[in-house]
């Protein structure tokens, strides 16, 4: 089995908030961490703050975003 932390939303987190609880998710033996946008609180950035998760700490990163928003090669 394996477990996740998330997911986090990015509406109230700042970079180094994220960063310092995907240290603590990686400290904890999680084996991976979801962040989530808003779109409707106008929050995005999922992808971006993902892909900043994945390069940045050691742990498999996901990402749940609102699909219809999304050029769909930009999704691939």
């Amino acid at each position: 089995m394996r477990l996740g932390l998330g997911p986090i939303g990015l509406k109230s987190l700042s970079r180094a908030d994220l960063l310092a609880m995907a240290d603590a998710a990686t400290g904890a033996s999680y084996d991976g961490i979801w962040v989530a946008e808003s779109r409707a609180d106008g929050t995005g950035g999922g992808l971006g703050a993902a892909a900043l998760v994945a390069q940045l700490t050691p742990i498999r990163v996901g990402a749940c975003v609102e699909i219809g928003l999304y050029h769909p090669l930009y999704l691939a």
